[in-house]
């Protein structure tokens, strides 16, 4: 069960069965809802409708006992209700006795009178999710939510209020008390609520099916996952000499597992910061920019990934980040662009994201765990 709304109307209808799943095709149209856009024709294609565009706006309420797969954007504009199991014997609601039509008319009565005091209500409640961590669009989305829940339920009076904690602008308008604005947005904590706690970054996804792609050396091989080579390899440059070479290729399982991440468009190596560079008289001659060099593990490391390769290719075929992945792995934190990188015998333009990233920090050199990487980082930039 989980629920998301956005005001309006919508002034046309889907006419036949859609030709996507309509879960994902309810979910595009609530995203499309939320931001008041026109749907045109090239999204309206992949589905069988009969009209050219048209403008949405609408409330949208999903129900369910699992959620489905939900991605980072549309998970973003959800507000999730975890409701739990009837208790045993439980009798069922007697509806009419709630006289929900004329519920709904003093619900609406409620809002007008108390109009005036939404907005500084919501700005509130922004401010204190804020405090507590959550990103600007689940302030707005969980601030009008709790702004629009404080308007229906509460009249506040004097006695509401706490010396010295509430201002008397704030009493005047018949603002919500402080306390309880804490108290609501201590509730509603990011680690509580499932929208955030659950939700994965667009960046981390795209690395993560990366990492968890399965390949093959050679024909009848055992298949290992990417995040395996990397690891290997990682572990050969902390401690070449624990890694045993195959007796007959007299390379190590580390040694060959860097040779075939390059197959793949990926290497791991060292970032090198180039400074700015001036003839004699004072004038630049290059900016600065960042190179790569082989890696060694008493330096922070990093994953090399080509931003135009065919296997890599292969890898993202038919998923969002198709010819787009090195834009959406570049988000990640501490992550640098527009490298060159030499992969087996070709230099190619690469993203280099942090090993830090990549692997648990229990697998890495101590040169590369998050606070060592990040205080080189600012010497270099900073010199």
């Amino acid at each position: 069960p989980f629920a998301a709304g956005c005001g309006g109307n919508c002034r046309t209808a889907f006419t036949q069965k859609p030709a996507m799943g309509r879960t994902a095709l309810v979910l595009g149209m609530h995203r499309i809802a939320k931001h008041n856009r026109l749907i045109i024709h090239q999204l309206v294609a992949k589905a069988v409708v009969l009209f050219d565009e048209f403008t949405l706006r609408s409330l949208f309420w999903f129900s369910s006992i699992n959620i489905p797969p939900l991605k980072p954007q549309d998970r973003s504009r959800l507000a999730i209700l975890e409701l739990k199991p009837l208790a045993e014997g439980s009798v069922p609601p007697d509806l009419p006795s709630y006289k929900l039509p004329l519920l709904g008319r003093e619900l609406m009565r409620r809002m007008v009178d108390g109009w005036h005091r939404l907005e500084p209500t919501k700005l509130k409640y922004h401010a204190a999710l804020a405090r507590e961590g959550h990103v600007a669009r689940a302030c707005d989305q969980f601030g009008w939510l709790l702004a629009c829940g404080d308007v229906l339920l509460h009249d506040w009076g004097e006695g509401d209020y706490e010396a010295g904690a509430d201002s008397v602008a704030d009493i005047e308008r018949g603002l919500p008390p402080q306390s309880e604005v804490n108290r609501w947005a201590e509730l509603c904590r990011p680690d509580r609520m499932r929208e955030v706690a659950q939700a994965t970054a667009d960046h981390e996804e795209c690395l993560e099916h990366l990492l968890n792609s399965m390949v093959q050396a050679r024909g009848g091989d055992e298949r290992e996952t990417i995040a395996s080579w990397i690891g290997d390899a990682v572990a050969h440059a902390m401690a070449p000499l624990y890694d045993t070479p195959d007796p007959e290729t007299h390379s190590t399982r580390g040694e060959k597992a860097a040779k075939r991440l390059q197959e793949l468009g990926l290497k791991l190596v060292n970032a090198v910061h180039h400074p700015e560079e001036h003839d004699g008289r004072g004038q630049l001659v290059r900016g600065a920019r960042w190179g790569a060099s082989a890696f060694e593990s008493k330096t922070p490391g990093f994953l090399a990934v080509a931003l135009s390769h065919t296997e890599l290719g292969r890898l993202y075929q038919g998923k969002v980040w198709a010819g787009i992945w090195g834009g959406a792995l570049a988000r990640i934190p501490g992550a640098i662009e527009g490298v060159k990188v030499k992969f087996g015998r070709r230099s190619l333009t690469a993203v280099l994201v942090p090993l830090h990233a990549v692997l648990d920090a229990e697998d890495l050199p101590d040169a590369s765990k998050p606070s060592a990487a990040s205080e080189w980082y600012k010497e270099q930039v900073e010199e």
